[in-house]
């Protein structure tokens, strides 16, 4: 089972933690893959959520490429991905969309099957989903 550490969380939401590009670094460090909230403004992308946090560039992220899960959280961060061998993704609220690299990512306590990233809310959903078919979970939690 892979584990993909949210926004670079592997104890439990930490806004400190949060799409920092140290946090990154640290778990895969550790081999674990991250997801990773990306925002593209006025010609620059950036980690970030909610809003802009640090600048980061194309390089960067195809450093890494092997480890991230790319969340666009704007229409030109999408489309600017669009034909790169990144594996990224949009979604607001839906219950399932696909990823760039055909896994489907799957909005919390959801059917999951091989193909599926379910997205765990608590550790406890953690927990439970580490022990089904799914791919991956994408937790705050790295389980021990």
């Amino acid at each position: 089972m892979k584990i993909i550490a949210h926004r670079a969380n592997i104890s439990g939401p930490d806004c400190k933690r949060e799409n920092r590009i140290f946090a990154i670094e640290e778990c895969i460090n550790l081999k674990l893959d991250v997801e990773i909230d990306l925002r593209f403004n006025q010609g620059q992308f950036y980690l970030g959520h909610d809003e802009i946090q640090e600048k980061i560039d194309i390089e960067w992220l195809n450093k890494y490429q092997d480890y991230l899960w790319i969340h666009c959280k704007d229409f030109e961060s999408l489309n600017k991905l669009r034909g790169t061998n990144l594996n990224y993704f949009w979604h607001n609220v839906d219950m399932f969309t696909l990823t760039s690299k055909q896994f489907i990512w799957t909005f919390p306590n959801n059917v999951v099957d091989i193909n599926s990233v379910i997205v765990c809310q608590n550790f406890d959903e953690t927990i439970k989903y580490s022990n089904t078919k799914a791919y991956a979970v994408c937790s705050d939690w790295k389980k021990t």
